[in-house]
C-alpha cells in the first residue's frame, strides 16, 4: 500500500496513525535497551554519555496525552514536558549522526521516528530537507520493522487501511 494518503490527512489524524504504528514497534527499541549499553562516548570532548531506556516510551506516551489534552494543557502544561522530552534528543541525535553512537538500522529507525514525531507534535512540521516530519516519522517506523524480526505485517496492514479509509 502506497502512503500518498498520509498527505490527505488532517494533521490530528496523522499524529494517531503514526502513534498507533510507533506503539507495536517499541519492542524494537526495548528489547535493545533492556539487552545493550544505552551509552556512548562522544568524539568531541570524549564525554561518556548514557541514553534514557524510557526516552521513546515517555516521548510516545506524552505525544499521546498531549493529541488528546484540552488547549488549556496544551498550552501551560503539555508542551513544556514534550520540550523537555525533546531537549533528551539532542546529544544522541548528534552522536547517531556524527557515528559516535551506533545502533543497529531497526532500532536507529525507531529512534528516528518517534524524534521526528515529537518534532512535527511541538510544531517543526518540515524536516531540513522539506520533507514533512510526520511522514518521515511514519515511513521510518515502517522501515524499522520491515528490518526488525518481529512479524508485525497484519497489525501495520490493518492499521494502514483503516487510516486510509477513514476510521
Amino acid at each position: 500500500m502506497t502512503l500518498d494518503f498520509v498527505h490527505g490527512l488532517s494533521k490530528r489524524k496523522q499524529i494517531i496513525l503514526a502513534l498507533k504504528l510507533t506503539k507495536i514497534a517499541l519492542p524494537i527499541w526495548d528489547n535493545y535497551a533492556k539487552n545493550y549499553s544505552l551509552i556512548y562516548q562522544d568524539g568531541v570532548v570524549g564525554l561518556n554519555h548514557n541514553v534514557n531506556e524510557m526516552i521513546l516510551r515517555a516521548s510516545v506516551n506524552g505525544v499521546d496525552e498531549y493529541s488528546r489534552a484540552s488547549i488549556f494543557k496544551k498550552l501551560f502544561k503539555g508542551k513544556n514536558d514534550l520540550l523537555k522530552l525533546r531537549a533528551q534528543f539532542d546529544d544522541p541525535i548528534i552522536a547517531l549522526q556524527d557515528g559516535d553512537w551506533v545502533l543497529p538500522d531497526e532500532v536507529k529507525m525507531i529512534f528516528y521516528s518517534v524524534f521526528n514525531l515529537l518534532e512535527f507534535v511541538l510544531g517543526e512540521e518540515d524536516t531540513l530537507f522539506g520533507d514533512s516530519s510526520i511522514y518521515v516519522s511514519i515511513n521510518q517506523v515502517l522501515e524499522g520493522v520491515n528490518r526488525s524480526n518481529l512479524n508485525l505485517y497484519e497489525d501495520i496492514n490493518r492499521i494502514l487501511r483503516e487510516a486510509n479509509d477513514g476510521r
